[in-house]
């Protein structure tokens, strides 16, 4: 159902070690790893999926409360810290959001936008080399991550985003991954912020996400559907949101698109529909990383540096339309 045009990038064999140590990555330890899970490791997540779907016959509101609560895990400060940042806050919807910033001012600027179950640590490993690229960094919290306060949903993100950059100088490119690569999309659909952009692993459809993340901790059918629907309000009309894919159409900037085959979370041809319809668009496609570890590879932040250098990185993507029936995008 989709032919592509795909010089299959495997993963730099140096991104399978662990990514080197530096001032901005001390305290983020990520281990990459192939498609399948370490037998001990499948294990314990699969009992840990059986017992939540159990416990949500029998007490569906408790059960509510622990996926949030594995949804969004909170690390000790001092593990979310990134050292060497300028720190400031901004007001947004009455609350403030964290915002960290390296480099010299006037120099060309960087927005890094994290994913849903994560904060801006994730980003750790790409500091180091963005600043001695000669660029300027800025990443930020969303509200109930990190050290920014609140809570919110994926649908929720590209508000904060939209704040964070309204308050930049100009932005030359967003590197985001996840519902952070999604709400980057829907941002530059409305208003052309940057020049470039990379995405890591974007999922096509924020809701139908967060049910497959739900149903993907144990929760029925029924409690996911509750889960993503937290913030229905957010969607507007109670309507099912718009396609980001589609909507990807409409923007002109440079886009790199970066996903793994092995990707548990957010399928890879997700990242793919994203390619299809941004027109100009090249994929990056890895092998043997997950959803959270991709992020923190090597091989990724180097070939993102390259792209912003003007080379040619990835492959153009040549996709027949079914693709988008069978995420279900119309």
């Amino acid at each position: 159902h989709t032919a592509m045009h795909r010089s299959a990038t495997n993963e730099n064999p140096r991104s399978r070690r662990k990514a080197p140590d530096h001032p901005q990555s001390q305290f983020v330890r990520v281990v990459e790893h192939g498609c399948s899970s370490q037998p001990r490791a499948a294990l314990s997540e699969g009992l840990r999926r059986f017992g939540l779907r159990v416990l949500s016959q029998f007490v569906p509101e408790h059960s509510l409360r622990i996926a949030r609560e594995r949804a969004i895990p909170k690390a000790p400060l001092a593990e979310r810290t990134l050292p060497g940042a300028s720190r400031r806050n901004i007001e947004h919807r009455g609350r403030p959001i964290a915002v960290h910033e390296w480099g010299e001012p006037g120099r060309p600027r960087i927005l890094l936008a994290h994913d849903w179950t994560g904060d801006s640590a994730a980003f750790a490993h790409w500091i180091l080399p963005l600043v001695n690229e000669g660029y300027a960094v800025t990443a930020f919290d969303q509200p109930g991550r990190g050290e920014s306060v609140g809570s919110s949903m994926p649908c929720d993100f590209v508000d904060s985003l939209r704040a964070v950059a309204m308050t930049m100088e100009p932005i030359d490119a967003i590197i985001a991954h996840g519902h952070g690569a999604l709400a980057a999309t829907l941002l530059l659909a409305e208003h052309p912020v940057a020049a470039r952009v990379v995405l890591i692993a974007p999922p096509a459809d924020p809701y139908a996400s967060v049910v497959r993340f739900a149903r993907n901790l144990g929760l029925s059918d029924g409690l996911a559907k509750r889960f993503a629907g937290i913030d229905q309000d957010s969607f507007a009309g109670g309507q099912p949101p718009l396609s980001p894919p589609r909507m990807a159409t409409a923007i002109g900037c440079s886009a790199l698109i970066v996903h793994d085959l092995c990707d548990q979370v957010v399928p890879s041809i997700e990242g793919e529909s994203y390619a299809r319809h941004w027109r100009g668009s090249r994929m990056l496609t890895t092998t043997g990383l997950s959803h959270e570890s991709i992020v923190a590879s090597t091989h990724v932040i180097e070939s993102t540096l390259q792209f912003l250098r003007g080379d040619q990185v990835g492959d153009r993507v040549i996709a027949s339309p079914e693709i988008d029936s069978l995420l279900g995008l119309h």
